[in-house]
């Protein structure tokens, strides 16, 4: 039989330097289509030896991937439970939609179903993060496994979340049961970053964040144009670049990008050229204090009624109080799913307290109905420098394509000494095509999260 956990083996390991095909947005084969993988370069991603507990938790963590989008605001879990011939497979299961069950039960109730409850006696399960010990919309999982005849519990990463941090682990073991925490981690936490920085300030600050978790994404040509200077940004970056932004926007709660953007490029927003499931398209979220948006070309309009602003599909425009009257009353009031929201006084100079604000608008909790726990930021780079300068990134998605434009006009814009120039820790990298793709995080969340 292979061999256990080896708890001399580091396997906690760095997400720039990881071998098992993992990115911020979850595993890379699951993520981008067969056939990009077979046209364009993309590293084939190393898995483990066979049946070790290394192999059974990336399992874990692909079966997470299918709650993708529909979680939010809890995170998605992944549970595997294995019998105790340690090859075995008697049930999975992933968190279901807010407010269903948890992933250990659901995989509990597939294992007695298939197998019987006989078949979990010294089986081990594999879960990615902490099995909760409070009562929510559903009963403590820990309870769910105490009262089983399994043996093992072994566990990605603990839930920093102040109910449970660390409780679950200590009533699992209390009941007799072996523990082992640790298994990619960093992984675990990537997967489900926003819940982890929300759940990580409310434990270390005892107040909660007060806005969303924001990400930046942006693709840029190797002199960092965001576009050439006739504002064309299509495409700077490659199919397989593409495909991974669909399935990332599904991570996220919206999707913010900036009205000069969405005049210009006349985006979607949604998941599509990525593989399924495609599961959930975020809430679009146009950023215009400048009321650009009121004078969109009628050809551009046509185009976005047909896919930005498509029926069924909640859009928020926010901009500046003084045009919100004539903004209701505008060439968007034709589609009833277009909102308009009040930005703060002073916003073209919004700072952290601002932004807090606005992402507090009743508008958004209407077009969400739930709430909003993470934004992903697109751009163009106006806005991607005032969410910069206001110093409220948490991640950054960034692609790099080999192209040289020479241009001046389409640059991230947040002048400032190079002592004081914001700074951060790349946490994964890779290439995707011809691209290069980037992601890090601020030192102080590297720090709390990856670089132990």
């Amino acid at each position: 039989m292979a061999s256990r956990f080896n708890p001399n083996r580091k396997y906690i390991s760095r997400l720039s330097h990881l071998r098992v095909g993992f990115s911020w947005g979850g595993s890379l084969t699951r993520i981008i289509p067969e056939n990009l993988f077979k046209d364009f370069y993309i590293p084939t991603p190393e898995t483990p030896q066979l049946f070790t507990d290394a192999y059974w938790m990336l399992q874990a963590l692909e079966e997470s991937s299918r709650g993708v989008g529909i979680t939010n605001p809890n995170p998605s879990v992944g549970c595997i439970i294995v019998a105790a011939d340690g090859k075995t497979e008697l049930g999975r299961g992933c968190t279901q939609a807010h407010g269903g069950l948890h992933a250990e039960t659901v995989a509990i109730l597939e294992a007695k179903a298939k197998k019987g409850v006989s078949a979990l006696k010294n089986a081990t399960l594999y879960v990615t993060l902490e099995p909760c010990a409070h009562h929510g919309h559903q009963p403590p999982c820990v309870e769910a496994l105490i009262n089983t005849p399994i043996r093992r519990i072994v566990i990605a990463a603990q839930d920093p979340n102040p109910l449970v941090n660390g409780k679950g682990i200590r009533k699992l073991r209390k009941s007799g049961k072996e523990v082992l925490v640790g298994i990619y981690q960093q992984e675990a936490i990537a997967s489900n970053y926003p819940f982890f920085v929300r759940a990580h300030h409310l434990k270390t600050n005892g107040t909660d964040l007060k806005r969303p978790v924001f990400g930046l994404k942006w693709a840029q040509t190797l002199d960092g144009q965001l576009a050439d200077d006739w504002d064309h940004s299509k495409w700077i970056s490659s199919e397989p670049s593409r495909s991974y932004t669909h399935w990332l926007r599904q991570k996220y709660d919206a999707v913010l990008v900036g009205a000069r953007t969405v005049i210009t490029d006349l985006p979607k927003l949604d998941a599509r050229s990525c593989n399924l499931p495609h599961q959930h398209d975020p809430v679009p979220l146009i950023f215009d204090p400048k009321g650009l948006m009121l004078d969109c070309p009628k050809a551009a309009q046509k185009v976005l009624f047909r896919g930005l602003f498509r029926p069924n599909r909640e859009v928020v425009i926010f901009t500046s109080s003084s045009l919100l009257g004539r903004a209701e009353r505008s060439w968007t009031s034709k589609s009833k799913s277009v909102r308009w929201a009040a930005l703060p006084s002073k916003a073209r100079e919004l700072g952290p307290k601002q932004i807090c604000v606005f992402f507090k608008d009743p508008n958004l909790s209407a077009a969400l109905s739930k709430p909003l726990q993470s934004v992903l930021i697109e751009g163009g780079a106006r806005t991607l420098s005032t969410w910069l300068k206001a110093q409220c990134v948490d991640v950054a998605h960034v692609f790099i394509a080999p192209v040289v434009t020479g241009g001046i006009k389409n640059r991230i814009y947040n002048p400032s000494p190079l002592s004081h120039a914001p700074r951060f820790e790349i946490i994964h990298q890779t290439q995707l095509g011809r691209d290069v793709l980037i992601e890090m995080v601020p030192p102080h969340l590297a720090k709390s999260f990856f670089l132990k």
